[in-house]
């Protein structure tokens, strides 16, 4: 079966609007969302949906060059990447929400997403535009140049939607005292004596006095360490810590660490927005046993997609006390 191609169809009209606010941080994860709006008309101008084609060649350009066309769910040499999804972090912080398209009778509208990943474009405010290639070959594009189905350009035909400029910025840096970890609060336990303990304490990225960002993401590496109390080879008084991403229960551990036959701990309660440390007592690991002893490199993602580094080691003096500082 053969599909009718109408040498005639052309685009009639488009809109293009940033449905988010118009800032982005240069980290990669973070997106702006775009929206095209398209009016397709037939040889006898009636209006017509894209076919799957049609819609399959959408494409996200850049408004100056229409030959600059970003690659989906991968970053180009100028680190700029559209998508057709969503990654879930919040979009730029502190600016009204745009309200959305429409919609507008005859219109069809087609959502995406677009986020940059270089440092080099912070300070910038970058245009963007949609590029619509029919199936009978001709080219419209929303910077307000179209092409005939052999390349020529088409002087006739003008859609010029200057609406999707983009400013960058760079991610923000935090100091040392704006990551803050809590007090240690005991979980519950079966085993607790003296030297025996199972504590929790969470971290949080705090910018004001009342003002935290979520935390969406937590990693450590070595997922653990341990210290004992004192150097003696046979001391048995040992910590080891272990970690929880924000708004999960499972705690990871560093399995290379000596074991103790007590149970390890349980978390009966996700905490949102933060991460968590647990520290363990034991009274039955030596210290000739071995171990990593620290400090542990700990990675933060924030819900606006910004990465942080931090360092994490015992105190050198209490084993029940851990620090932490920028990386």
């Amino acid at each position: 079966m053969t599909t009718y191609m109408d040498p005639y169809w052309y685009i009639n009209d488009m809109e293009v609007h940033t449905d988010t606010t118009p800032h982005i941080y240069a980290n990669g994860l973070q997106q702006v969302k775009v929206t095209l709006g398209v009016k397709a008309l037939d040889g006898r101008g009636a209006e017509v949906g894209l076919t799957q084609s049609e819609k399959d060649n959408l494409r996200i350009v850049m408004y100056r060059n229409a030959n600059q066309v970003l690659p989906f769910d991968e970053f180009d040499s100028l680190g700029w990447s559209a998508s057709s999804r969503y990654k879930g972090y919040e979009y730029f912080p502190n600016t009204q929400i745009k309200a959305s398209i429409g919609p507008k009778a005859g219109f069809e509208y087609f959502e995406f997403y677009v986020s940059c990943q270089s440092l080099a474009a912070a300070g910038q405010t970058i245009g963007l535009a949609f590029m619509v290639t029919g199936d009978n070959g001709r080219r419209f594009c929303s910077n307000g140049s179209s092409w005939y189905e052999d390349g020529t350009p088409d002087r006739g035909t003008s859609h010029d939607k200057p609406d999707a400029n983009i400013t960058v910025h760079r991610p923000p840096r935090y100091s040392q005292d704006n990551f803050i970890l809590s007090e240690f609060f005991d979980l519950p336990s079966m085993h607790l004596k003296a030297g025996i303990f199972n504590r929790r304490c969470t971290l949080t990225l705090q910018t004001a006095p009342s003002q935290t960002i979520a935390l969406k993401s937590m990693s450590m590496l070595p997922k653990g360490m341990i210290m004992w109390e004192s150097n003696l080879p046979d001391d048995q008084m040992s910590s080891f810590v272990g970690y929880v991403e924000p708004g999960k229960t499972q705690i990871q551990w560093n399995s290379a660490l000596p074991q103790s036959v007590i149970p390890l701990p349980t978390l009966p309660a996700a905490v949102r927005d933060k991460g968590s440390l647990v520290l363990c007592g034991r009274v039955d690991i030596k210290q000739s046993q071995g171990g990593f002893r620290g400090p542990c490199d700990m990675s933060l993602v924030d819900v606006y997609g910004n990465e942080h580094h931090l360092t994490l080691r015992f105190d050198p003096k209490d084993r029940e006390r851990l620090e932490l500082t920028l990386a």
